[in-house]
């Protein structure tokens, strides 16, 4: 007997013949011969196994035929049919068949492993089994000698993803790329290997898979790939994308990528808008914001509690605190309700521009409006009345917030140590700092910056660089602050010979001077007359562009 499917390969070993008997239904008292011939490459769109997303079972486009002794024809199932019977048949009978690595493998098991066509072939024939997909997939891929085929990980995938199996199929996709054939699945989906529905699908979840993992290159990558290519990513996969590039720091690209989907007609959501917000009021492109603001009202996009708060929160930081009062009082006429976050914003604002009785009316506010202060309130309060030099009444908060039993952080004390600083009182702030360490807070160079600045602005050098050597013993390392602060003070007093040590200590210890940092250094080479020194150090400024 010959069957025949369209192929090359010979694959089932004689000592196989029995199973296939038993599996035809039919019983013979004589002998035959069995040959298996594949398709070199069995795709999605070829004559062979049309098997669709929704898990159909192609048709075969042939029947085997059995030709015994006497002449006599039988048509039974195709290769493809027998072989996929013979998997499901040995899983049945043995449990440990593709789980248990001590499994004696049949030969025609062998086969799965080495023959990439011929696993593709039993995938697909057993797509309404998707466990079982599975197991023979993660059996066959651990297996020593195992070829990768982007059509192999697409067909798993699409079967996966059709029954709704996502941590399986996150795997597999971590497989995908730990194998580097990212690029290879995705030009096979993009060239057709699925229909385009089913496509998008598995690359959108592939997109998903990057920006769960913050792969910043390969997100931007396949969503350049599937936009250009007529495969609209879903916008929650592109709202993560802008995400993923906002937390790195990378605005440039979520401006180009937000410019992407309004060219590929990909519609904005709420998330979309309050991410772009995000970014321009970080970088305090505040009339940016206010313009995205009006376009999303035009387009119907109706703005959210975290949209206001947002751009409360970015122009307070601006110093636009009356226009984030307006907002305010805007968000609440839409039925939103303020939020702790957005009245701390208000009064942090209010508070650096030295608009404290506005702060003050603000927390009284806010506590009728349900929305109770916490310590970032009082903090806030606190800086405003520092910064106007009245510490006392700084100090008398404390007691407000013990009473609400909350407790102060190191910002807290780093604030009322810049009060006390500010007005000469190191001693005091040198007390809040032993009282930071027995409360085991962690102070920050912040905190001792705030200790070494109010040190030289005694004129007490000698007691500004012992407190950056204990800086350094708490395990806080000066930063490019510490070290203007140090140039600065040793300028005031006319020690411009320490000031190059520390400003040459700054750059040894990697640290990028910014425009502050050479500005001062150079006011000292100014009162020596080392004018060639400050020609040098503005050409380097200059070549290291806007940072310094």
């Amino acid at each position: 007997m010959t069957l025949w499917s369209p192929a090359s390969k010979s694959l089932a070993p004689r000592k196989i013949l029995d199973s296939l008997c038993c599996l035809s239904s039919f019983n013979y008292d004589f002998g035959f011969k069995v040959r298996f011939h594949f398709v070199s490459q069995f795709h999605r769109n070829s004559d062979l196994g049309k098997d669709s997303f929704n898990g159909e079972v192609g048709k075969e486009s042939f029947n085997g035929e059995v030709r015994g002794s006497s002449g006599g024809n039988v048509n039974v199932k195709s290769s493809r049919g027998l072989y996929q019977n013979l998997i499901l048949k040995t899983m049945r009978e043995n449990p440990k068949a593709f789980r248990d690595d001590n499994w004696v493998v049949p030969d025609y098991c062998s086969a799965l492993v080495v023959d990439s066509d011929l696993l593709l072939s039993v995938i697909n024939s057993i797509r309404r089994r998707p466990t079982t997909v599975l197991k023979i997939f993660r059996w066959a891929e651990r297996r020593k000698g195992f070829k990768h085929s982007e059509f192999v990980f697409c067909s798993v995938l699409e079967v996966l993803l059709e029954n709704d199996l996502m941590s399986p199929a996150y795997w597999v996709v971590e497989r995908v790329i730990d194998a580097n054939m990212e690029g290879a699945v995705v030009d096979a989906l993009i060239d057709g290997y699925s229909n385009h529905a089913v496509s998008v699908r598995v690359l959108d979840f592939i997109l998903w898979v990057l920006t769960k993992k913050s792969d910043v290159e390969r997100c931007l990558w396949l969503f350049e790939k599937m936009v250009k290519n007529g495969f609209s990513p879903d916008v929650k996969n592109c709202n993560r994308i802008l995400r993923v590039l906002r937390d790195r720091g990378l605005d440039g690209k979520v401006r180009e990528v937000y410019d992407s989907m309004v060219e590929f007609k990909i519609e904005p959501t709420v998330v979309t808008y309050n991410t772009m917000l995000d970014v321009f009021c970080r970088r305090e492109d505040v009339q940016q914001a206010l313009g995205l603001l009006q376009e999303m009202q035009s387009v119907g996009c109706s703005p959210s509690d975290a949209t206001y708060n947002v751009l409360v929160a970015g122009l307070s930081k601006k110093g636009e605190v009356e226009k984030a009062k307006e907002l305010a009082s805007e968000m609440v006429s839409r039925g939103l309700k303020l939020s702790v976050y957005s009245y701390n914003s208000l009064i942090s604002g209010y508070s650096h521009k030295g608009m404290i009785g506005e702060a003050v009316g603000l927390e009284e506010e806010m506590k009728t409006r349900g929305a109770l202060p916490n310590v970032s309130t009082y903090n806030a309060l606190m800086y405003g009345y520092c910064k106007q030099g009245r510490i006392g009444c700084a100090t008398q908060w404390i007691a407000v917030m013990l009473k609400k039993s909350i407790e102060l952080d190191v910002i807290s004390y780093n604030t009322l140590m810049y009060g006390y600083c500010l007005v000469g009182d190191v001693s005091e702030a040198l007390l809040l700092l032993s009282e930071v360490r027995e409360r085991g807070l962690n102070a920050t160079a912040i905190t001792f910056n705030i200790v070494i600045d109010g040190l030289s602005k005694l004129g007490d050098l000698e007691g500004a660089r012992k407190m950056k050597d204990e800086m350094m013993r708490h395990g806080v390392s000066p930063d490019i602050f510490t070290y203007t602060i140090l140039v600065n003070g040793c300028n005031k007093i006319g020690n411009v010979p320490m000031a190059k040590k520390f400003y040459d200590e700054m750059v040894q210890e990697g640290l990028q001077p910014d425009h502050v940092a050479y500005a001062t250094f150079m006011a000292g080479e100014v009162k020596l007359g080392q004018v060639d020194v400050v020609v040098r150090l503005q050409e380097e400024m200059l070549a290291k562009g806007p940072r310094a």
